[in-house]
Formats: structure tokens, sequence, C-alpha cells
């Protein structure tokens, strides 16, 4: 079973069936407490050196977490499936991943249980668990290049009044006819020149009614926008921490990209590149293969899996997937 679960989730109950051994069919197997003959739980962290650690089961109320608690879901709805209460210390901060055990009692087939502790969370609809990076985006938008002679400290934006210009009354916008050409030097600090549009066309600068100045907003001036026309910005700060952005930068930097070549099965994944290339023997050893939403292969697309072996030339072993991926499958490894 995969998982994946926020880094230090607490409180945390898991729900899963438990096969019987003794079936022919296919069957659960019913009966299991705490403390049937036999049963034990173990966990271990990413990373953890020596032996796994014991889970002590206790007694517990369906849907109320106590530690190590375990329960039957509903022996007579739900037979065969069972409530485990995850100790906190099992996801707390400081592993990428962390996994589960049970076995021992009698006819049981033992569960295995591999769960990713993500930094985000795919069950905050509003912004997958990063928090104000939304509003960090708009409110730091805060490298605008001006190109030379155009854009000033202020900008004409509004005609207060359609009358008093003249050549006649405009009634409507859209009868803004007879405009000057621009020229490089219409624009100054100040706003518009003075003599820029006297006397041209329709346009006077000298009548009233009509404002042809607006401060830019805060932070506009530094903004960066690009031969495209489109905006460039850095985001410098999360909830205006410059420390959260260089933490999520060095997140983001820590995922490895990569492509898959010819002749992968589905516990090998040989790959065409990565980045960063694989160098050393166990290099990607636990990390996580998630495979991309528009991956080739439409069977693999969201799959993950874990890696439990790596070549230094990119060969990964990893637990079986559903399907074999085929060359030019990408994924992403974290």
């Amino acid at each position: 079973m995969l998982l994946s679960i926020p880094i230090g989730t607490t409180s945390k109950i898991l729900q899963f069936p438990i096969f019987d051994s003794s079936s022919t069919t296919g069957a659960l197997l019913t009966g299991l407490v705490f403390n049937s003959a036999g049963l034990t739980a173990y966990y271990n962290r990413e990373g953890a050196a020596g032996a796994a650690t014991l889970i002590t089961l206790a007694t517990a109320t369906k849907g109320t977490w106590a530690t190590g608690g375990f329960i039957a879901v509903d022996g007579t709805n739900m037979p065969g499936w069972y409530e485990l209460h995850i100790p906190n210390a099992a996801l707390a901060s400081g592993a990428k991943s962390v996994s589960i055990h049970l076995k021992g009692a009698t006819n049981m087939v033992p569960v295995p249980i591999l769960i990713e502790l993500t930094a985000t969370s795919n069950q905050d609809a509003a912004a997958g668990g990063m928090t104000n990076l939304d509003a960090a985006i708009s409110g730091r938008m805060a490298t605008y290049t001006q190109p030379t002679g155009f854009l000033a400290a202020t900008f004409p934006t509004t005609v207060a009044s359609t009358t008093n210009i003249t050549g006649g009354t405009i009634t409507t916008t859209t009868n803004l006819t007879n405009l000057p050409a621009i020229t490089s030097n219409w624009l100054t600090a100040a706003g518009i020149a003075a003599g820029a549009l006297n006397g041209k066309g329709d346009w006077n600068i000298g009548k009233t009614g009509y404002s042809l100045t607006q401060t830019f907003p805060t932070n506009f001036a530094s903004m960066v926008i690009t031969a495209g026309g489109i905006v460039d910005a850095d985001v410098e700060a999360v909830t205006g921490d410059t420390g959260a952005a260089t933490k999520l930068n060095r997140v983001l930097k820590g995922n490895t990209t990569a492509t898959v070549g010819s002749g992968s099965t589905t516990t090998s994944i040989v790959t065409s590149a990565m980045n960063p290339a694989a160098s050393v023997t166990d290099q990607f050893k636990g990390k996580i293969v998630s495979f991309d939403d528009a991956t080739t292969t439409a069977a693999l697309r969201g799959q993950s899996t874990d890696i439990t072996a790596s070549s230094a030339t990119g060969v990964l072993t990893v637990t079986a997937l559903t399907t074999a991926p085929v060359s030019g499958d990408t994924f992403t490894v974290s």
C-alpha cells in the first residue's frame, strides 16, 4: 500500500484490509483485536539506523485516535477492515518517508505500508498546503525595467470628461479619433509632456475636465516585462519571509526530473535522461518516483512507487508498478 501524508501530521488514523492466507478466494481475515496472539506492528523512518520501531498496539475507540490503537472498522458490514492509529513520531519531520509493517496473527497475510511524507497537501483545495503563495506572488511582482523614454513614475489613465476637447464635443470613448502619433518623448516622470499633445488633432492639454496623470501602484516601477509581453518577477518572500522563499527554492531543487529509455519493466526503470544525472550506485535509493500527469503511458499518470536501488547509469529498481513504462515516459524523483 502506497500513501502520501503531509509531514508532521498528528493523530492520523489509517484504514486498510487484512487478507486471510488460508482462503482460496481472497477472503479477508476477521476477528482480529489489538492483542490477538502473534499480532505485531513496526515502523521504520527513511534513513533510520538499527532495528525498526515497535508500535505498541492498544485498544481504541473507532474514529478516536489513540497512539498505537488497533480496532476493527465494522465487523458486520466491513468484515476484515481495520484501523491503525499511527504514532505521531512516525510522521514527524526529519524523514521523507516511513514504512509500516503488520504481521504475525494466525492466517494473516502481512500488511506492508509505505507512506511518502510530503511538504504539501493534496487535501488542500485552495493552495495545496502552500499558504499565502498567491498573495506572496501578487504582492512581490517587484521588478519592472522600463524602456527608455516610455514608462515613468506616473502614467495617463483616465479622461474624466468627454467635453472641453478642442475640435468638437466627444460623446463616447469610441469617438476618440485623430490621436497624435506616439513619440519617444511624450511621457515624462511627471506624466504627459506639457507640449506633447497641444494643438494636435482633437486633443488639447490646456483644456479642463479630464485627467492625464495617474500614479503607478507600489513596486510597479521595478517589474520586468519581457519582449513577449510576459511579467517576469521573482518570489522574494512567502508571507513576508525571505527565508521561506529560500526554503521553497531548496525543496524544488531537491527534485530530479527524468525520462524513461527503452527496456524498462514494472520493477526496473531504465532512464535515458536525469537531471541531475545519476553518478553513483544507490544515489536515489529510498526516494519516490511519481509519473507526470501527461506522461506517455496513461496508466502511469500520477502513479508513484519507491526506489529500492539505483545504478550509476540511471537504472532504478522499484516496487512493482501496475504497468511497465515505455521510452519517453516522464517522471519526477523526490
